[in-house]
């Protein structure tokens, strides 16, 4: 993706969707223009742990016979259910969507209206 999408002619977020498509095997590149975005982080703390030592991201193996429980780096086992649920809301929270600022926008207007064809 790297090498191809600097070669490529990309104007709007359909052309650089495209791009996506055509070098993606088995990701699906999809816009998210009217998607709602939840707080997943705050609604699962209710009911899991914070586990130490672990990175923004990482695999687990789960088993379904044994609810809660990973497995961490030494081969122990985590139980990272949280024993008092205490739960706040029902759903994932929907997130205001963040747009730039109207700073922004005017200096991201000024660098690259210099690349623009006149019609």
């Amino acid at each position: 993706m790297k090498t191809l999408l600097p070669q490529s002619d990309v104007w709007c977020i359909d052309n650089y969707l495209e791009v996506m498509r055509k070098k993606s095997k088995s990701n699906e590149a999809i816009s998210v223009e009217n998607q709602d975005f939840h707080d997943w982080t705050s609604y699962l703390s209710q009911y899991y742990k914070k586990i130490d030592r672990i990175q923004k991201y990482h695999m687990f193996q789960f088993d379904k016979k044994q609810k809660g429980i990973v497995p961490s780096e030494d081969w122990t086992r985590i139980n990272i259910l949280r024993k008092k649920q205490v739960v706040t809301h029902l759903e994932p929270k929907v997130e205001p969507r963040k747009g730039m600022n109207v700073e922004n926008q005017q200096t991201m207007y000024l660098v690259i209206c210099q690349y623009v064809l006149d019609r």
